[in-house]
């Protein structure tokens, strides 16, 4: 009974109420689950409609531009369904503890799964109106599958080095950005493309703008500051990517509304604008203790937007961060 009190007209109403212009949502989670209606992937089980394409739908018409998620580097039940597809470690293991965290099988960028996420992302851009793909948990596994080993043999890196695999690993996620990147590019020039864990110079082609993913409460308060700092000069549009909630997958908390304010304020003190991200309820049904933080926050800020929405941060010291 996924999404089986999902409403995309009242869900955009009552965002847009908020002051949202611009919202992320799962066209496949990291589980490997679609939420359309998918003829080359695997819709969820318990959906019985297209929850995704009622919400692009909606989002067009409430001027709500529309961003497509999908996970990249873990999708646990197409790795079930094909082994081949997923990372074999440096250590032989197929699986990483905890064995029961989604991020315990991860995929190989370089396995027919390459081709299988390519045609997902064909779908969702030739069939819904968004206005752009965030592909998160991208990171450089140190894969040693015969198709990495094959292909590192033949580069002339050394596969019983595991330092070389981890510099191969992102070498291959850096491709994987790249190869996506053009094929989006194919459906528009104009979508809004980012790349979670890529690094951010590996994507200074690949990528159209920047997403600091920060939660305080787990990447500690020092966080924020450097890497504002450190994406304000790479030249691209910069969002300050935090939750409502302490970790991720941490369904019940709401954060407090002096720490989400006080986070919100600083990205903007440095021209990162603000992404509160949120757990939709299984059922589909609107939270609104979070609306209410989101909308009250959100207001605040508005009031203030002739102050930084053409500001240039200056820079008057050098930090160097170790």
């Amino acid at each position: 009974s996924v999404g089986e009190k999902f409403d995309a007209e009242r869900f955009t109403t009552r965002i847009k109420r908020c002051g949202v212009d611009f919202v992320t949502f799962h066209a496949r989670c990291n589980m490997g689950m679609a939420y359309y209606d998918t003829a080359v992937g695997i819709r969820h089980p318990g959906l019985n409609f297209d929850l995704f394409g009622d919400l692009a739908e909606a989002c067009r018409n409430a001027g709500i531009a529309l961003s497509a998620y999908f996970n990249v580097g873990f999708s646990r039940e197409e790795g079930i369904r094909h082994r081949d597809w997923t990372t074999l470690y440096f250590d032989g293991q197929s699986y990483i503890e905890p064995r029961t965290f989604p991020s315990s099988m991860s995929m190989c960028y370089n396995s027919p799964y390459r081709d299988h996420l390519l045609a997902m992302v064909r779908e969702v851009a030739g069939r819904y109106p968004v206005a752009g793909f965030f592909f998160d948990c991208m990171s450089p596994f140190a894969c040693i599958c015969p198709i990495c080993i094959r292909e590192m043999k033949e580069r002339g890196i050394d596969w019983n080095n595991q330092q070389e695999v981890i510099e191969f690993g992102r070498f291959s996620a850096a491709r994987m950005a790249d190869d996506l990147s053009a094929e989006l590019k194919t459906f528009s020039s104009e979508y809004l493309i980012y790349f979670n864990n890529i690094g951010l110079e590996d994507q200074a082609d690949s990528g159209t703008y920047l997403e600091c993913e920060c939660l305080p409460c787990r990447d500690s308060y020092e966080y924020l500051p450097v890497m504002a700092r450190f994406m304000r000069p790479l030249g691209k549009q910069c969002i300050n990517m935090t939750g409502r909630f302490n970790r991720w997958g941490d369904f019940g908390s709401i954060r407090y509304e002096a720490a989400l304010r006080y986070e919100l304020a600083y990205g903007l003190a440095n021209d990162l604008r603000p992404n509160i991200g949120d757990h939709l309820h299984p059922d589909g049904s609107l939270n609104e203790a979070v609306l209410h933080l989101v909308e009250k926050l959100y207001r605040e800020f508005q009031a203030c937007e002739a102050w930084f929405e053409n500001m240039t941060p200056e820079a008057e010291i050098a930090v160097v961060y170790p």
